[in-house]
């Protein structure tokens, strides 16, 4: 293939164009194109296709890696909310617990006693 000769279309990088490609860059200057085997020559558009689809990718996995952080510093801080409302729902119920003994005990004095208090509602 002649290093004139024009990339088909089909061929040509559909990426962003303008995406710094400094390893290809670099090996450019030392060689000026890439030699595989014999006479067939790699211009350089298809390694810096593939440096920028490298860029892309990496970018893609530092931005997910970023998130993975943050999702699981949401979920730390959801398990421990969930422990502080556990607690305080233990606590909740011990104290209703305590408040239903001491009602029921009022009620139990206040037959005892023969007291008839309608405004209370003994149902409850």
């Amino acid at each position: 293939m002649n290093p004139d000769t024009p990339i088909p279309n089909h061929e040509r990088n559909t990426m962003n164009t303008d995406t710094p490609t400094p390893r290809t860059d670099a090996s450019v200057k030392r060689h000026n194109l890439c030699r595989l085997s014999g006479n067939d020559l790699v211009y350089a558009d298809f390694p810096r296709q593939l440096e920028r689809e490298l860029a892309a990718v990496t970018e893609q996995r530092d931005y997910m890696t970023l998130r993975l952080g943050e999702t699981q510093e949401r979920m730390i801080d959801a398990e421990r909310q969930r422990d502080r409302l556990a607690e305080a729902q233990e606590e909740l119920t011990a104290v209703t617990e305590q408040r239903d003994e001491w009602k029921a005990k009022y009620i139990q004095q206040n037959k005892d006693l023969g007291y008839n208090l309608p405004w209370i509602d003994f149902a409850r």
